[in-house]
């Protein structure tokens, strides 16, 4: 009898060992917070709440305003340890002007528990396991985002929700995709390329139609200034990815890669650029071979992450999409070699590459995300059997 080292069961155990220690990390962290946040100091939903209240204020172009956002947020606690500038389109500001009008514990409470409930639905869609959710609650990068209550929980809820309706519903996938893009925009843009290569015009249409209705009501609400602040702070945003060096150990981007390696801004920039000019072209090419939906969309979601330059540790929460999708065609259709050992790589990944980039200067993220990528595309082609016969894909 072969022995298992990993059964349901001790995985079921390992997901609820790690599940008790975020929950105590947690409650360590709540106990030490300003004294008008009511909430976590550290967290960037510090952010969020900043902006919706200024906008509330009938004030929303102060939202570009680093003094202005600053005081606001300065004023949550006594000792706040870190002030952000808002780099959000004001789309997004519309999006969550409600959220100013809770108190900021309420409101973060809100934020964290909608967005982690939307994304656990799409996953235990994608992959329909009792085990899912623990994974997905387990998952390093899941843990991160949510200690730093950032929202990548609602953009796996946008982006999976959108992409699981895709094939059948194209105009509310061009919905969902398109809030999902007005929200990071630097982490949607290939969602157009993969509809030009698959040719889903509905889907496309609508994506275009929500981002530009999204905008103009944006522009109806606060006014058409606040676009043209919005453009002007563009520069401040790539200007603090080209020279904040404190960030890039926590970026998990190719440029990042290249700067702690040492390589200067035009030799970081041409990478990058060759990165997503590459990866761009491989979406292009998945979508248009009317692949399987679950490759087409790790491929879109694993794509986005490597195109962007402008990606942190907690945008690695995402990363739950492709595994959710890649574990259950795995335990469905069977594995490909590499495929069984590759993904708990990518699962831990989170946990280590921003520790090896602070601690020795290396930023693996790039480099697993590519083999991911490739174990993706490899999955196009239809597998041979042991005489060399064709097996073709049993969703195909």
């Amino acid at each position: 009898m072969k022995f298992k080292l990993l059964t349901r069961e001790r995985l079921s155990l390992l997901c609820w060992g790690l599940i008790i220690t975020y929950i105590i990390l947690a409650a360590y962290q709540l106990g030490d917070f300003g004294p008008n946040t009511g909430g976590i100091k550290n967290s960037d939903y510090v952010l969020l709440w900043s902006a919706s209240n200024l906008a509330l204020e009938k004030n929303p172009g102060a939202v570009y305003s680093v003094p202005k956002l600053w005081k606001v947020q300065a004023a949550l606690g006594e000792d706040q340890p870190q002030l952000l500038p808002w780099l959000y389109p004001p789309s997004f500001l519309l999006l969550i002007l409600p959220l100013g009008l809770l108190p900021y514990l309420v409101s973060l409470t809100f934020w964290l528990g909608a967005t982690l409930w939307s994304a656990l639905a799409v996953l235990r869609r994608i992959a329909p396991d009792p085990l899912t959710r623990k994974l997905a609650l387990a998952f390093p990068g899941n843990a991160m985002n949510f200690f730093y209550s950032q929202g990548i929980f609602l953009l796996i809820g946008l982006m999976g929700g959108g992409l699981l309706a895709v094939d059948s519903y194209p105009l509310l996938a061009g919905l969902l995709l398109g809030v999902s893009i007005s929200y990071k925009p630097h982490l949607g843009f290939l969602v157009l390329a993969a509809f030009l290569g698959g040719r889903r015009w509905k889907a496309l249409g609508a994506v275009l139609a929500t981002v530009g209705s999204l905008a103009l009501l944006s522009a109806v609400v606060f006014g058409v200034d606040i676009w043209l602040i919005f453009w002007k702070t563009i520069p401040l945003a790539k200007k603090i990815v080209a020279t904040v060096s404190e960030l890039w150990p926590r970026m998990c981007t190719m440029f990042a890669a290249v700067r702690l390696l040492g390589g200067g801004l035009l030799t970081a920039w041409t990478m990058q650029g060759i990165v997503t000019g590459v990866v761009g072209v491989i979406v292009f090419w998945v979508w248009r071979q009317e692949a399987p939906l679950a490759i087409r969309a790790s491929t879109l979601v694993v794509g986005a992450l490597l195109a962007t330059t402008y990606a942190f540790e907690y945008d690695l929460s995402l990363l739950s999409l492709p595994l959710a999708w890649m574990a259950w065609e795995g335990y469905v259709n069977g594995w490909r070699s590499w495929e069984k050992y590759w993904l708990p790589v990518v699962w831990l990944t989170p946990s280590f590459t921003t520790l090896l980039a602070k601690r020795l200067g290396w930023q693996l993220e790039p480099l697993i995300l590519a083999v991911f990528l490739f174990l993706l595309v490899r999955r196009v082609q239809p597998e041979s059997d042991a005489e060399g016969r064709v097996v073709p894909h049993p969703l195909a």
